[in-house]
Parts: C-alpha cells; structure tokens; sequence
C-alpha cells in the first residue's frame, strides 16, 4: 500500500525492488530508497519518502516481532520433544521390566 504513493502497481513491486538494491543484496538501504524512489517516480517529495520509510520501518518491525515469535516457538517445541523423549524412555524401560517379571514368572 505504501508504495502506491509512488505511483508503483503492487504487483510490480518485486522488480521494483531488484531495480532499487542496486548491490544485489537482498535488502535495501536508505540511500538504495531514496535513489530507487527518484528512479521511479522522479524526484520525490519528502513527505513521500518519509511515509515510504515509515512504511519500510513498520515492516521491519513486524518482520522482528515474528522472528522473535518463531524463536520462542521453536523453544517451546524443543521441551516438548525433550519431555515426549523422556516419557517413551520411561515407557521402553517399563516394557523391559514387564518383559523381565514375565520370564522370571515362567522360570
């Protein structure tokens, strides 16, 4: 939606971003933004690369608050995995110890 400010169509918005990270990065700096917008549009009037920025700063945040999720997620997930292993270890030594009693009753 931001971009729309510039006039960019949102399906276009993935060449429009291989044309602005100019090092081929993968990620765009301030400056690859500010460039990028005046190669799109022509100069750019601040408040458009302002609301630009702030739309790009709103999506790092979000991007952030995700991967903190995820991580925290993936903890959780390993103490479960960690207790499910210890109950199958309890579970095959009390089998063994069934298996025991049983021979030890027919002897």
């Amino acid at each position: 939606r931001k971009m729309s400010i510039v006039g960019v169509p949102m399906e276009e918005m993935l060449d429009v971003f291989d044309i602005i990270d100019c090092d081929s990065s993968g990620s765009i700096t301030a400056t690859e933004l500010v460039d990028g917008i005046k190669k799109v549009k022509g100069d750019a009037r601040g408040a458009e690369i302002i609301a630009v920025v702030s739309g790009v700063n709103h999506m790092l945040n979000k991007a952030g608050k995700l991967v903190d999720r995820a991580e925290q997620h993936s903890v959780m997930c390993g103490t479960i995995l960690g207790r499910l292993d210890a109950m199958v270890g309890v579970t095959v030594e009390e089998l063994e110890h069934r298996e025991q009693l049983k021979i030890a009753r027919k002897e």
